[in-house]
């Protein structure tokens, strides 16, 4: 699952804007807003862009389930 709260947090560090992300990584800025709300889950690929975008890790975004 994607950490919106995360990936928010970077966009404000960065000064990027929603829409500066999704032209960085070929998507619409209503997706990345979706994203960041939970409603949509990008595939690997974009997850991997988006990553790269803001400069970090994908488990900086991404939430992993704990084992039981």
């Amino acid at each position: 699952m994607i950490n919106g709260a995360k990936i928010k947090a970077r966009l404000d560090e960065l000064g990027m804007t929603q829409r500066e992300l999704a032209e960085e990584i070929g998507v619409t800025d209503q997706m990345i807003s979706y994203i960041i709300q939970g409603k949509r889950i990008p595939g690997g690929d974009k997850l991997i862009s988006i990553a790269v975008a803001l400069g970090c890790s994908l488990d900086d975004i991404v939430v992993r389930k704990e084992r039981s």
